[in-house]
């Protein structure tokens, strides 16, 4: 039997740390889907009515994107595990992407 003191599963602070952990990662997955979202919504919109300015939000919320999710770690979790040298670049370059991005 695990000691409680040691992280075991009777563990009230472990499991406490659980559930936040849980919460928060749903909320940055809800926020994500809502970036998503709103890139394949203008996407749409620069299809049907040819806008460019459209192509350019897309670009800035696709950035904003990449850029929260790297920062975060989750393009490392899910996407970049097996190469930690590309997603350090890859946070490297979408800083300034982002920023170039809104003019």
């Amino acid at each position: 039997m695990p000691c409680p003191l040691l992280g075991g599963p009777s563990n009230i602070v472990t499991f406490f740390f659980h559930v936040e952990d849980t919460r928060e990662t749903a909320v940055n997955f809800l926020y994500y889907g809502i970036l998503l979202i709103m890139a394949a919504f203008n996407l749409t919109l620069f299809f049907l009515i040819r806008d460019k300015s459209f192509v350019s939000y897309v670009l800035f919320v696709a950035a904003i994107l990449v850029t929260v999710a790297s920062i975060d770690g989750y393009v490392y979790q899910f996407v970049l595990h097996d190469a930690p040298r590309l997603h350090e670049i890859l946070i490297l370059l979408v800083v300034p992407l982002t920023i170039v991005s809104i003019c």
